[in-house]
Parts: C-alpha cells; sequence; structure tokens
C-alpha cells in the first residue's frame, strides 16, 4: 500500500507511469488515474520490510520519487532508505553471498566505507557506484551488514576512499597510477591470494576487405559494413572522432597496422601506455565521404594513450584488465591479461581467496587498505 501525493492509497498491481505532453501520468491498467507536473513520490504507509513498491518486477523499500530526466525520460528514484537498509541491498549484488562470510564482511566494510559519504545524495545503482538491488536482499549478507554495523575504514581519521575491483591478477595497481595522487593506503604489491584468471582478445589486422567494395559509391555499403571486431572497436572509433577528427560523422577501419604497449610498466607492474595504428575511410559531417580521384581515400592514423584508455576504448568486459601483455600472428594482435577491473584496493576474489585460508575480515581489509583502521562513522 502506497500514500502518494494523490492523497489516497493505491494498492496492486498493474499501475505505470507515463510522459504525456512534459508531464507524468500515473496509470492504472492503462488508463489514466492522476496527472502530474514533473515529479511525484509514492511513500510506503510506514517503512517496512512488509511494505515494499516493484519496479519492473524488482522491489524496494522506501521512497521512490519519480522525476522527467532531460525531458524525455522518466526517472524513479530510491529515498529514504536507512544507510545499513541500502547496504543490505549492495552487498549480495557486489560478491556473491555464497563465498566466504570473511570476504562478504570485509566487502560490507568497503562498501559502507565507499557510499556513507555520499549518503544523503542520488547516486547510480551499477557498477559506476555500487550496484544497488533494492529489497533484493540475502539473509547471510543482511547478517554481513548487521554484524559489522557502522564499521568504516580511515586514514588518519578520515574516511577512506574504499575501492575495490573484482580480481586484481596477483598485483594491486596503486591509484595515483590510475587516477593520480598518490593515496598511502592504496599501493602496489604482489597479492599471492588473487586468482590470477586469464583473459584475451584477439584483434585482425585486416578488418574490413576492401577488395569487394565498390569505392567510387560507397553509399551503397557504407551503413552494412562493419568492421570484424566492430564490437571492440566502437570505443576506440567514437575517442578517435571526439578527441582527433571532431567533423567526422562516421569512419570505417580497414586495417590495423601496429598495436604495440610500453616496456615501461607502472607501479603494479601494468604497461603504461598503448599505440595504435589504422588505416580508416571517413565520411564527414558537412562534405560526405572523403574521396581521391572519385574514390574513398584511404587515410591513416596513430593514436598514443594510456593502459587505462585503451581499455575504456575496446570496453572494459572485453579487455578485462591493463595488467595485459601483447604478441602476434600473421592474422591479428592477441591482447592477453590477468584479473579483471582496475586493481585498486580490495580484489574481491583474492579477499574470498584469503578468508577461504583462514584470514577473518580485519585482516583481509587491512592487507588491502594497509595503514588504515577500523571505526564508526
Amino acid at each position: 500500500s502506497l500514500k502518494n501525493s494523490l492523497a489516497d492509497m493505491i494498492t496492486g498491481n498493474g499501475y505505470s507511469v507515463n510522459l504525456s505532453g512534459g508531464k507524468l501520468v500515473l496509470n492504472k491498467n492503462n488508463k489514466a488515474v492522476k496527472t502530474f507536473e514533473t515529479s511525484f513520490t509514492a511513500s510506503p504507509k510506514k517503512y517496512s520490510t512488509s511494505n515494499s513498491i516493484s519496479i519492473n518486477g524488482r522491489p524496494y523499500l522506501g521512497n521512490m520519487k519519480f522525476t522527467i530526466e532531460s525531458s524525455k525520460y522518466i526517472r524513479p528514484i530510491n529515498e529514504n532508505i536507512p544507510f545499513e537498509d541500502y547496504l543490505k541491498g549492495v552487498v549480495p549484488h557486489e560478491m556473491p553471498a555464497s563465498w566466504q562470510t570473511e570476504a562478504l564482511k570485509a566487502q560490507a566494510v568497503a562498501a559502507r566505507t565507499y557510499s556513507v559519504g555520499s549518503a544523503g545524495k542520488v547516486v547510480a545503482d551499477t557498477q559506476s557506484f555500487q550496484v544497488y538491488g533494492g529489497y533484493d536482499w540475502n539473509s547471510k549478507t543482511s547478517s554481513v551488514v548487521n554484524s559489522t554495523k557502522g564499521q568504516v575504514l580511515k586514514y588518519n581519521g578520515n574516511l577512506i576512499s574504499a575501492v575495490y575491483s573484482s580480481s586484481n591478477g596477483g598485483y594491486t595497481e596503486a591509484s595515483a597510477e590510475v587516477w593520480g595522487g598518490n593515496v598511502p593506503y592504496l599501493i602496489a604489491k604482489a597479492d599471492t591470494y588473487d586468482p590470477k584468471t586469464s583473459w584475451s582478445i584477439s584483434l585482425n589486422k585486416t578488418q574490413i576487405n576492401t577488395s569487394g567494395l565498390n569505392l567510387s559509391s560507397p553509399s551503397t555499403w557504407w551503413n552494412s559494413t562493419n568492421e570484424t571486431n566492430s564490437a571492440y572497436l566502437s570505443g576506440l572509433k567514437s575517442w578517435f572522432m571526439t578527441n582527433k577528427y571532431p567533423s567526422a560523422e562516421s569512419i570505417k577501419i580497414t586495417k590495423i597496422s601496429s598495436l604495440s604497449l610500453s616496456s615501461a610498466k607502472t607501479a603494479g607492474q601494468r604497461p603504461k601506455t598503448a599505440e595504435v595504428k589504422f588505416s580508416y575511410f571517413v565520411k564527414e559531417k558537412s562534405n560526405g565521404y572523403v574521396l581521391s580521384n572519385g574514390k574513398l581515400s584511404e587515410k591513416t592514423a596513430t593514436i598514443s594513450v594510456t593502459t587505462t584508455q585503451l581499455r575504456s576504448m575496446l570496453g572494459g568486459m572485453n579487455m578485462k584488465s591493463t595488467y595485459a601483455s601483447l604478441s602476434n600472428n600473421t592474422n591479428a594482435f592477441i591482447l592477453s591479461g590477468k584479473g579483471f577491473g582496475h586493481g585498486i584496493g580490495m580484489s574481491q576474489y583474492g579477499a574470498n581467496a584469503r578468508a577461504a585460508a583462514g584470514h577473518d575480515y580485519k585482516k583481509i581489509l587491512s592487507f588491502y587498505y594497509p595503514n588504515t583502521t577500523l571505526s564508526s562513522y
């Protein structure tokens, strides 16, 4: 049951919210019940686990505010949730509830420390901040949140930046190498407990075979022809057009002639920089296809970026970490590496392995965030 801006009660299913004429409309079984301006809030009669509102099948506790975003989207914002209850919706979505209890405790403290400074602010419910699953709790992780209630990590009396990632590949990275600024508790060192899970991706040297294309009439094939590794290259192309060729409407990468990683390493043993040389066709925003003697002109480019930028371009789910090396064969360049994520702070897989070896959560946290103290917020 919900008490809301309608000043009465709504219960049951079948409600929807849509945007019409710049206003929010609440519907029941597709029939308009009430039209609001740019926002309204649905609130429970009483905050409890027996009073929830489900959005697209996912239950939430507390208030749900609906607002208009960018004049075309409806943004639901879950509000007025007790902070520890928020964490109960985070921990099982950041670390599997089946994992070791002491690892889950370490995760709870890290998540609490990471987010307590944002209490009262609107934050994302995705990996860009922390994954939040609403009232999709697990009894084991809820118990872990309760048993560590209020516990956070501090350095010199201040809350730390308790960042974490899935796996560091066997070596933590120093925050200064990725985000700048020396942080004394986010340092590079070997992690013998991280499982060092390997990954690799292959980038073909030939991305588009131009021999069968009519280069005098690119409009006949441009929209239907993509690079062999288009899923990997879309971010690189976007970066290139934004930073190096802003007048381009679109480009097609035909060949990757060179891909290299620097021999210079970060403190965390990752290559510092990367260089990519490629050939491409371009269609400009104002002038259309760039031709030479009536045919598409094949241009070349070289881009030099940090390895972190390269990972962002190729996609963090593809190039899973910067703890990488490079090889090549006749047809392709192969990027191979270990770990998943930025590798700074706590390794979630490493924490679970440490817990399985008998380390308690305090010992786990002291390894990944050295010289910090466990205290209350």
